[in-house]
């Protein structure tokens, strides 16, 4: 199963990483739901793939808004783009992008964003048509119903497992639109559900009165019981939702759960559930909920008091006097760094105290000094001090360990060969030659010390085996050589995770089985197809049945010589092929020909083929 985090900016990108991630997904300047993050350059994102794929990261990139005529050439460079940089996949919202991207950039996959709403079997088939790699599943269902999703399409199917959930239906909301004039399906959501309102009946009175204002505010998702379940569904891939948090955010969201999935695929249990909860709350926190996926759907859904972070759970509000009050806490926070606590106030709202206004009376007891009236028996919460939240690639804890060999030996090239645990390796040769040493020769440690230089980069020295016959050798030429074999190696591995994505998609894009259920004979699979190479494929494998050709989004249109030669090679392989075209096509008349009018309707169909769709039918039924 696939752990995918989002990386809003350069640095969240290592931060991810370093949580260990397995895939990640990113936005450009532009075309992006999440305008207002810090998205990436051209030249940021080249950068982010080439990072990523040196770990064996998948780097996922969103074109999830709706496009406009006026986009369309910005929209072309662009597609250009990425299909220069060897990215993994596109997310996409506008089905009017499709004929596009098939053009100009039919290498990258396809994943339907949760913008469109896919939220049943019949959607996802119908993208699956289309030629979708996978489906990214609506926020709202079940996991019953996502299971049923899963086992019935061969598409991969997303499914997000943690973050902020929406008040509307994925991809369907347009009070953005209407209350602040910036629509969210254009990536500038003004977030109009996180704002306070009262709600009034018809006779003005307010029903609300004793509860939150925050009445389509709705609490974070929070997944980490589902990730067994989910894995047993088949679900490929675990979505964390949070380009608009922090770096430290996505480091603790994506280490939790890699924790969690890691002892799923083990069939262990999660011990460390409870910790990676309080964790997570310490960075952010406006309630949990499983909602959707547990099919809870209540008000226990929604935040009530507070839209943002309210921290962590501290106490419950006593002994409320004119200017201040008392709260109790199990643990001396102090010793954690807070840097105040929040309350909830007789406005229905969260306010904020800071530290130096809260005063610790005995063990456990504080009291905060505050005109604003808390709540009767409201709650309290620690804010802790959120620390260093910045991520380079110098502080990142999970590096990619190599292993080195050095030989210099007199009027020789100094050669340095280094390892990865994947078994890569990249050897450099320096053009610099070797001298014997008139006053000793380098020392190891320096050596070793050059070349565990390695801070700005994913990789870190772990063993080194120097061989050094009595020469000098300058601190310079053991720079380049470091910097040149880790160049080279990331090669070698941004190449290896690229020809495996390639090989791993080999598929039939577009073609369609229909195979007899029929136990009294022996059964015949037909396949449509519009490659002869799809043809070939198949009858090296005992399939002798084909539809060839027509229009489609999968491919470029079926020219007269492809269709020749089709029918010339199953001619020769005893295998049956039937034309399918809007177009005459003169053949002799061994070819069927089918046709489809303007209603995509056809002409005719093979023998037995709507015989066996019946056979279908009647076992479903």
């Amino acid at each position: 199963m696939e752990l995918l985090a989002p990386a809003g900016s350069p640095e969240h990108l290592i931060a991810a990483l370093d949580g260990g991630a397995d895939a990640v997904y990113l936005g450009g300047k532009s075309f992006s739901a999440r305008k207002f993050a810090g998205n990436f350059s051209p030249e940021e994102m080249q950068d982010a793939v080439r990072l990523a794929h040196t770990r064996g990261v998948a780097v996922y990139v969103t074109l999830n808004t709706l496009i406009g005529d006026i986009e369309m050439e910005s929209l072309k460079e662009y597609l250009v783009f990425l299909s220069s940089i060897n990215i993994d996949g596109l997310l996409i919202q506008d089905l009017g992008c499709i004929d596009l991207i098939k053009e100009l950039a039919p290498n990258i996959p396809l994943h339907a964003s949760t913008q469109m709403t896919v939220s049943n079997l019949a959607g996802v088939k119908f993208l699956e048509s289309l030629g979708f790699k996978r489906v990214v599943l609506s926020r709202e269902l079940s996991l019953t119903e996502i299971r049923n999703i899963v086992s019935s399409c061969s598409v991969e199917i997303e499914v997000f497992i943690h973050g902020a959930l929406c008040v509307c239906y994925s991809g369907q909301c347009l009070m953005s639109s209407f209350s602040g004039g910036r629509s969210g399906n254009r990536g500038a959501c003004a977030q109009p559900c996180r704002k306070p309102y009262d709600l009034v009946d018809l006779s003005g009175q307010t029903i609300n009165k004793e509860k939150g204002r925050y009445i389509l505010s709705l609490k974070d998702l929070i997944g980490l019981d589902s990730v067994p379940q989910l894995l047993d569904a088949g679900v490929k891939s675990l979505k964390i939702e949070g380009r608009m948090k922090s770096p430290k955010y996505v480091y603790n969201t994506v280490s939790a759960y890699r924790k969690a999935i890691d002892a799923a695929e083990e069939g262990a249990v999660f011990k460390d559930h409870g910790k990676e909860v309080i964790r997570l709350k310490s960075e952010f926190n406006r309630g949990y909920t499983t909602g959707y996926l547990d099919d809870d759907i209540s008000a226990d859904m929604v935040t009530e008091f507070a839209p943002g972070n309210r921290g962590i759970e501290a106490g419950v509000v006593r002994n409320i006097h004119h200017d201040e009050f008392e709260f109790a806490s199990a643990a001396d926070i102090r010793r954690q760094s807070a840097t105040g606590i929040t309350f909830i106030s007789n406005k229905r709202t969260i306010e904020f105290v800071p530290m130096k206004n809260v005063y610790r009376k005995g063990r456990g007891i504080y009291q905060v000094k505050t005109k604003i009236r808390p709540m009767t028996k409201g709650q309290v919460f620690w804010i802790l001090d959120p620390g260093k939240n910045t991520y380079t690639l110098k502080d990142m804890d999970q590096k990619i360990l190599i292993d080195a060999s050095l030989s210099a030996k007199p009027d020789r090239n100094v050669e340095l060969i280094i390892r990865d645990q994947d078994g890569n390796v990249a050897k450099i040769t320096s053009s610099y030659i070797a001298q014997t040493a008139m006053h000793g020769a380098t020392q190891d440690s320096i050596v070793r010390e050059q070349l565990s230089r390695l801070g700005n980069t994913v990789f870190e020295l772990n063993d080194l085996e120097v061989s050094n016959e009595g020469c000098l050798l300058p601190k310079s030429v053991l720079n380049h050589l470091r910097q040149d074999a880790i160049l080279e190696l990331q090669d070698i591995r941004v190449k290896r995770h690229e020809e495996n994505i390639k090989t791993g998609e080999e598929n039939w894009t577009g073609a369609n089985i229909s195979q007899t259920l029929d136990e009294k004979k022996d059964a015949r699979i037909w396949v449509r197809t519009n490659s002869l190479r799809h043809i070939k494929e198949a009858v090296s494998q005992g399939i002798k049945g084909f539809i060839f050709g027509g229009d489609s989004f999968d491919h470029v249109p079926v020219k007269m010589d492809d269709y020749m030669k089709a029918a010339e090679f199953c001619r020769n392989n005893d295998a049956e092929i039937i034309f399918f075209s809007h177009d005459d096509i003169n053949t002799n008349s061994s070819v069927e020909i089918i046709k489809c009018d303007r209603f995509g309707e056809l002409s005719d169909y093979p023998d037995d083929f709507l015989d066996e769709w019946t056979k279908q039918l009647v076992t479903l039924v």
